[in-house]
């Protein structure tokens, strides 16, 4: 029933409509490599808290503000080829039974919707870069978790719904090349720099991260990008073919009454990152979003 439903609202949502631009485009440089990363939309979330307002229409306004400040990014630093990776929690989901009084529209249409939101963002920065889009296939929120399951049906996870429905919607669109990871998360090269990109839900110990998904997948990681935290924190780790970083990125849904709870907090952020080749990181752009 729950894919029924899921194929039956992709039938009520068009295709996005997009132009291809004509600009000629140089991609010869072999030294440096840029990464957006974007983590933790939680869309279909409807609250109030004591610094943030969220709901679809500010999820939709904040995407929006987005794809502005990187398109004109990447015309300030004729950004050529732009990797792009969402990072999870792409839904509010049904995690829990909370979740009932957070979502205002049932979740099947959280996931077509934030399709083609995600969809539309990339479309429109396509227009002045080429696009490499990671999909991280595997979060919490998105997990359905029937018959009270908790993690044990972990594989039932919405983001292959999402990842899949993006990429059907870009078949067309040659300036963009759409990766969706075959497991819970995405192991890249760019730059000769090993990067490894997650959710974060399943780190048990997040100084370790490196180390242990390093000694695990028997090679060394140069950058670990994750998201569920929220807020958004960086730590050097070590340095090998450059400076070995772990950067935690800020979420699109921002604080919340949970967040409140726990005197903590963060702005709706999103991070742009500079890899070099030997280095690592080399340059950080913020874009905040409320």
């Amino acid at each position: 029933m729950l894919y029924e439903n899921i194929k039956d609202a992709i039938k009520r949502l068009p295709v996005p409509k997009f132009n291809i631009s004509n600009t000629k485009i140089d991609c010869k440089n072999n030294s440096s490599a840029y990464m957006l990363c974007i983590a933790d939309l939680h869309y279909g979330a409807d609250f109030v808290s004591d610094n943030n307002i969220y709901n679809r229409k500010i999820c939709k306004k904040r995407i929006e503000q987005l794809t502005n400040k990187v398109i004109n990014k990447c015309k300030m630093l004729n950004v050529t080829t732009l990797n792009i990776t969402t990072l999870g929690d792409c839904i509010q989901g049904m995690l829990r039974i909370s979740d009932v009084k957070i979502n205002d529209i049932p979740v099947v249409e959280c996931v077509v919707e934030v399709s083609r939101l995600i969809a539309q963002m990339l479309n429109e920065i396509s227009k002045v870069t080429y696009i490499t889009y990671y999909h991280t296939m595997a979060s919490n929120h998105s997990q359905t978790r029937p018959l009270n399951s908790k993690q044990l049906l972990a594989e039932e996870d919405l983001e292959v719904i999402i990842g899949n429905y993006i990429k059907d919607m870009l078949r067309y669109n040659k300036r963009i090349k759409v990766i969706l990871s075959n497991k819970d998360y995405n192991s890249i090269q760019l730059v000769g720099q090993n990067i490894l990109m997650l959710h974060g839900h399943q780190i048990k110990n997040i100084n370790n991260v490196i180390k242990d998904y390093s000694i695990q997948h028997k090679k060394w990681y140069d950058i670990v990008i994750c998201g569920h935290l929220h807020g958004g924190s960086s730590q050097s780790l070590g340095e090998l073919n450059g400076n070995t970083e772990l950067k935690v990125v800020p979420s699109i849904v921002g604080s919340d009454p949970y967040s409140d709870s726990l005197k903590v907090g963060s702005k709706s952020m999103s991070k742009m990152y500079k890899i070099e080749k030997s280095n690592g990181i080399t340059e950080e752009y913020t874009f905040v979003l409320n």
